[in-house]
């Protein structure tokens, strides 16, 4: 028996800006807002950023200590900057942090496709792989959300960026 499924993609949604990666893993701990973790070879490693480095401020405004403001600050435009004072040992230093989008996926003999579609009126991005020499007999349709854990994280491991409370 041969099992056959299609998915027809039919969109006019503009492919959705892709999330810029900082290299931060935030926490709070006694009232502050302080860097958990940074990624290896990372913006925020560049930029000067070290674990235990509490977070002062964010674009001259003062860094509130909620998870929703700790996941806006790690969920920027791939591309955007950031102005950041931290302290540090008694000194606060100033910080400009860039939010450089994710590598493209590639692979040699393989095509890959962005796009997205429209799902209950929310851009769902595509991937859509097919072998480069036109052989259309296996063909991988992704949405990002479906499952997938390494889609915009930050070591490709966590579902997203974290943020935790002691």
């Amino acid at each position: 028996m041969r099992l056959a499924v299609f998915f027809v993609l039919v969109s006019n949604a503009a492919e959705p800006p892709r999330l810029g990666r900082s290299g931060l893993a935030l926490t709070a701990r006694d009232g502050s807002l302080v860097v958990a973790q940074v990624a290896a070879d990372s913006n925020a490693t560049r930029a000067g950023i070290a674990s235990g480095d509490v977070i002062v401020s964010v674009g001259g405004q003062p860094a509130a200590v909620t998870a929703e403001f700790a996941q806006s600050l790690i969920r920027q435009p791939a591309g955007s900057e950031k102005s950041l004072d931290i302290l540090r040992a008694g000194k606060t230093i100033p910080i400009r942090l860039r939010f450089a989008a994710p590598p493209s996926e590639h692979h040699p003999g393989i095509t890959i496709e962005y796009g997205a579609v429209n799902a209950g009126g929310h851009l769902r991005r595509t991937l859509l792989t097919r072998p480069a020499n036109g052989n259309y007999n296996r063909l991988i349709v992704w949405i990002a959300g479906s499952g997938c854990a390494s889609q915009e994280s930050l070591d490709g491991n966590n579902p997203k960026p974290s943020y935790s409370t002691p």
